[in-house]
């Protein structure tokens, strides 16, 4: 991660700037270099979740959006 900033909305998950861990293949997606996520919308769990062993194996979903940009070096 480069860098993480709280969502201006409540219960909305943090917008971040990710770097690429590493390239495989030759598709679309093969030359980006980071990845930033904004404009989110939801995301966060319901405070009534736990993280604990009591949790072990058991899945939470939570709906959300985003915008996603994907960005490379120019040619």
């Amino acid at each position: 991660m480069i860098s993480k900033q709280d969502a201006p909305r409540p219960y909305a998950i943090p917008w971040l700037l990710l770097a690429a861990a590493s390239h495989t293949g030759e598709g679309i997606f093969s030359r980006v270099t980071s990845i930033r996520r904004i404009r989110t919308e939801g995301g966060v769990p319901p405070s009534a979740n736990t993280c604990d062993a009591s949790a072990k194996g058991k899945e939470s979903r939570s709906a959300y959006s985003a915008d996603y940009y994907f960005y490379q070096p120019k040619h």
